[in-house]
């Protein structure tokens, strides 16, 4: 196939990915979804290093703040929806494409059904959720893509600028958003367990070296942040990575039973992300593959015990950054996951299965199962806000009956909202009620256009005070204004 053939291969790969995950994610394009953050970043609403600068210092990601202050004076501050989601899907599925060439997965059929893997990840309905992050995200996973470019080029060339290039564009990944740096670790083990069949030397050489390159400029990031912090110590408490509490900690007998935990809630249990059923049927599958392989007369032992390695090992690793702080797992950690699938695809393929039709029909359920779990996490999204709003404004309804009512009243709220069936659809900080958040207060100036100001700790303790002699909402006394502020009592 020439050049130009591959060319246009690729772009119509990429097209049709685009819109299938386009349209799986379509109402999280909209203005109609609210997050926690949503509530909070919406009221600085320009969001620059003057305004959040802390933040980005603070967890690591200056590079996530220079592109806020890029976007602010261009006049794009808060660029959530849509742009954002669109900039983030075009960006990953790019890169799915690249790493499908990295690994010579050539046939269109094979391509596509590679790159939808990566990029309908179920799990990066979170991203979508915290729609403000997806234009950081969208180039955080770019500089991935572009720095395993240039690492190949290091290798054919033999330049060494093309090793700082992609050590930098690495460095700017992890700047922006530590969290998709093991997509790359994923793609080289994949590389890796492919070459088991070849025993190529050079290929093992040149595979060895992407992985030192990748390696190398996390120590790289790693060391100027400690750099960074020693100068200027992080207005906030940084709780991001520190290698060698983490080494100790995997010889602990409570890490691993956090982690067991978190595999399964996250995989092996059917949550608001994902249909544990399907990743069971792979396994499974895997495993009768595997069992097969070592009946033939080709008995290829080593490539049967790295792809079980992978398949175990990988469930470990999909949880990205997160196994060095399990405690702060959700599902945005899980950015590898994608590539994780697409990974057993692989392996399928490597095992002979090129020719079975029913090796597409399965993986293209997989990909219309992790589409189809966007739309319905939008929908429960839609409905808590939907129920919290209109909450809102009945509760604000009887507070403009008290005659201490105004428009910047101190709002204190206390308990958590009855909201029946989609109280079970949130996990972690994912889909939780605004009200019983940070930005609980804020909810409500979203919904009812007053500008209410958040207690003090010391009057939300005055307000506790009052609960006993309170009812629960909507009932007679669950809003009271005592001590100059309005106390709610919600349902407990």
């Amino acid at each position: 196939m020439t050049k130009q053939k591959i060319e246009r291969q690729d772009f119509l790969v990429w097209i049709c990915v685009f819109f299938i995950t386009m349209i799986s994610i379509l109402p999280y394009l909209t203005s109609k979804i609210y997050s926690i953050d949503d509530y909070h970043l919406l009221n600085i609403y320009n969001l620059n290093w003057e305004t959040l600068g802390y933040n980005f210092y603070s967890t690591g990601r200056p590079i996530e703040g220079l592109l806020a202050e890029i976007l602010y004076r261009f006049n794009l501050q808060p660029l959530n929806k849509p742009m954002g989601a669109v900039a983030f899907v075009a960006a990953i599925s790019f890169s799915g494409i690249y790493m499908a060439k990295y690994l010579n997965i050539n046939e269109f059929k094979y391509k596509i059904i590679f790159v939808a893997l990566v990029t309908s990840n179920p799990f990066f309905v979170e991203l979508y959720y915290y729609g403000t992050v997806t234009i950081y995200c969208a180039f955080a996973v770019l500089m991935l893509a572009v720095g395993l470019f240039f690492s190949n080029q290091f290798i054919l060339y033999k330049k060494w600028y093309y090793l700082v290039l992609s050590c930098i564009c690495y460095i700017c990944s992890l700047g922006t958003y530590q969290i998709f740096y093991p997509i790359i670790g994923f793609c080289i083990m994949i590389k890796g367990i492919m070459n088991l069949r070849k025993r190529s030397k050079d290929e093992w050489k040149n595979i060895g070296i992407i992985f030192c390159i990748y390696l190398l400029s996390f120590i790289w990031f790693y060391i100027i942040l400690r750099i960074a912090f020693s100068i200027k110590a992080p207005a906030l408490i940084y709780d991001g990575i520190d290698v060698l509490q983490f080494i100790r900690e995997l010889f602990t007998l409570d890490y691993w039973k956090i982690m067991v935990g978190k595999m399964v809630v996250f995989l092996l249990k059917n949550n608001p992300f994902f249909s544990s059923l399907s990743l069971k049927i792979l396994l499974l599958i895997s495993l009768l593959i595997f069992v097969q392989s070592l009946k033939k007369a080709e008995k290829r032992y080593m490539e049967v015990l790295f792809s079980v390695i992978f398949i175990c090992i990988g469930l470990y690793l999909v949880f990205g950054m997160g196994i060095t702080r399990p405690n702060s797992i959700s599902a945005r950690t899980l950015t590898a996951f994608g590539i994780y699938e697409a990974g057993l695809f692989v392996l399928f393929l490597q095992f002979g299965y090129k020719e079975k039709k029913w090796l597409l029909a399965l993986f293209g359920w997989i990909v219309f199962v992790n589409s189809a779990m966007a739309g319905k996490n939008a929908l429960n999204t839609m409905r808590l806000n939907e129920i919290e709003m209109n909450m809102a404004n009945r509760i604000v309804a009887r507070m403009e009956t008290f005659e201490e009512f105004s428009a910047n009243a101190t709002l204190v709220i206390l308990g958590v909202p009855a909201t029946g069936s989609i109280g079970s659809t949130g996990i972690g900080d994912y889909n939780v009620p605004a009200s019983v958040s940070f930005s609980k207060v804020l909810m409500f100036n979203e919904a009812t256009g007053y500008t209410f100001t958040s207690p003090t700790s010391e009057q939300y303790e005055i307000a506790y005070s009052y609960i006993e002699e309170m009812n629960t909402w909507p009932k007679d006394k669950s809003v009271l204004y005592k001590d100059g502020m309005f106390i709610v009592r919600l349902y407990y």
